[in-house]
């Protein structure tokens, strides 16, 4: 079995062409997020490099982030606020669930707000007011 990689694309007239993003580079791309506006955007980044990406030209350019307090191994669910300032990522690390990553300043740094336990994250919700993000979980 071979691993298919994936390059990001863009759009810019309502998906009739496309144009790739060589700046992300190649990898198993997830979880696209973008702020209200449109010009910040997140995306996941898993395999054998996991990384947050981050472009703030409508994904013309990318960067990684990949300095988390611990390794992730395979990034589930990502979020972002109105203003696409914080930003939330739960990750799934074994059988005892996962890890929420948080980031109030874009990316560039990310503390762990949740601990592993038995939960494994369905879905974030950012409020755009705030710090709060709200999380649905099951056992």
């Amino acid at each position: 079995m071979t691993r298919i990689d994936q390059v990001p694309s863009r759009s810019n007239d309502f998906g009739v062409t496309w144009t790739q993003s060589s700046e992300a580079g190649y990898g198993p791309y997830n979880n696209l997020v973008a702020s209200y506006q449109g010009d910040t955007m997140y995306m996941t980044r898993n395999g054998d490099n996991p990384a947050i990406m981050r472009s703030t030209d409508e994904g013309n350019n990318w960067r990684a982030f990949q300095d988390f307090p611990v390794d992730p191994v395979r990034f589930v669910l990502l979020e972002t606020d109105h203003g696409g300032r914080s930003v939330y990522a739960a990750t799934i690390e074994s059988s005892a669930g996962g890890f929420i990553f948080a980031s109030s300043d874009r990316g560039e740094t990310w503390h762990v707000m949740l601990e592993p336990g038995q939960k494994f994250y369905h879905g974030i919700y950012a409020q755009n007011w705030g710090d709060r993000a709200f999380f649905t979980a099951v056992d």
